[in-house]
């Protein structure tokens, strides 16, 4: 007989410390398979599913429905090879075993797990019917293979009286987690420093990729051309680790995300290597992800910088935060029609301010200056540099 402990580990996130225990799968004494969702946990940045490492049975469960688990903390332990479980091994020869606790919610909360049988259905899905008391099983899913989706269970909640107005819990996770973060933020020897940039030469590219059928944002070109910029002025592309600044060896680009839960900073990975095609696909797929609470701990990968665009939402100028342990973030600003002097005349053209701000620790003013007019040199002659 062997024991294998489940634990937390990676699944909470590279920045979380912690994440909370939504719900069990499965009950103790209920066969598992290996990769077969066994429980979900929400951190600040996504409720994630945790599937089984190994065929086996649930033996017993540690970590009970709405308790805090730390990162590496244990949360149940399954038996493989063919263990007997009628007793843990823990329990002394003819001792009482201790009972058991049940992982279950208690009875206002979603009878998702009945005697062995589980519903196939996102996280979301789960979350919105055990908060609106609607048994998943009583759902016809309209996902691949049944899968109960968000709009199932919303559509089923619709048809019912309506409830009365309940805070999302979510809401208080994510709002918890940025607090965390700017905490630790706070605590960073930090400065900024900012130029404008011209967006003429990055609407051509913008305008020239839609007439082509291959249309991409002016966020992914910045992103492109912010992902190139590092490779030249690499102190950027770094961690503060340990109290010393760790070199990255590949350009993974944190991406902010506003969503109507928070905020969220999930990672376009290798994004110096990506075509701009391919930084727009990433970029679409990760933004729904984190608009829809699904991103995962492989969505939020080991990062050294973040762009920051709230230019998107209309802001023009603005300073960011440093998320650490990265070391730098670019604050970008709206494009508006500014006055500018060309060649003797003034001329209205589309400008923007970017920002970027630092870890003094572990790089300084003349590095984010070199930054800086590097992306500016790519971004103002973006359709010969940054085409694909």
């Amino acid at each position: 007989m062997a024991e294998l402990e489940f634990r937390l580990s990676g699944a909470a996130g590279e920045y979380m410390e912690s994440a909370t225990l939504v719900e069990w799968l499965a009950r103790p004494g209920d066969a598992v398979r290996a990769g077969q969702p066994l429980a979900v946990v929400e951190t600040a940045k996504a409720a994630t599913e945790l599937p089984s490492p190994a065929d086996g049975t649930l033996l017993r469960v540690v970590a009970t429905p709405g308790s805090e688990v730390p990162l590496d903390g244990l949360l149940a332990v399954i038996a493989t090879q063919g263990a007997d479980v009628a007793k843990s091994p823990a329990t002394p020869a003819g001792a009482t075993a201790a009972p058991t606790p049940d992982p279950r919610p208690g009875p206002a909360a979603e009878p998702a797990v009945q005697a062995g049988v589980w519903t196939l259905a996102t996280p979301i899905a789960r979350r919105l019917a055990r908060e609106g008391g609607l048994d998943l099983a009583s759902l016809r899913g309209s996902g691949p293979g049944g899968r109960v989706q968000e709009r199932d269970v919303r559509d089923a909640l619709a048809a019912r009286v309506p409830a009365p107005a309940k805070r999302e819990r979510r809401d208080d996770l994510y709002r918890r987690g940025m607090a965390r973060r700017m905490g630790a933020s706070a605590a960073v020897p930090q400065f900024s420093v900012s130029l404008s940039v011209d967006g003429g030469a990055l609407d051509e590219l913008v305008a020239a990729r839609r007439e082509a059928g291959a249309p991409v944002s002016a966020n992914d070109v910045v992103m492109k051309a912010v992902a190139l910029a590092l490779r030249a002025v690499p102190r950027f592309n770094a961690r503060w680790e340990d109290g010393a600044t760790v070199a990255l060896g590949r350009v993974n680009l944190g991406m902010a995300v506003a969503t109507s839960h928070g905020l969220a900073v999930p990672v376009v990975a290798d994004c110096d290597r990506l075509s701009l095609s391919g930084i727009a696909s990433a970029s679409f797929r990760l933004r729904r992800r984190a608009i829809g609470l699904r991103l995962g701990p492989a969505d939020m990968a080991r990062a050294g910088f973040t762009v920051s665009n709230l230019g998107l939402l209309g802001a023009e100028e603005f300073v960011a935060l440093v998320n650490p342990p990265e070391v730098g973030i670019l604050a970008v600003g709206a494009f508006v029609p500014t006055p500018v002097a060309r060649d003797g005349q003034v001329v209205v053209r589309s400008v923007a301010r970017l920002s970027v701000s630092g870890d003094h620790r572990a790089v300084d003013g003349a590095d984010a200056a070199a930054l800086l007019v590097e992306i500016r040199r790519l971004l103002e002659d973006a359709p010969r540099l940054l085409a694909d």
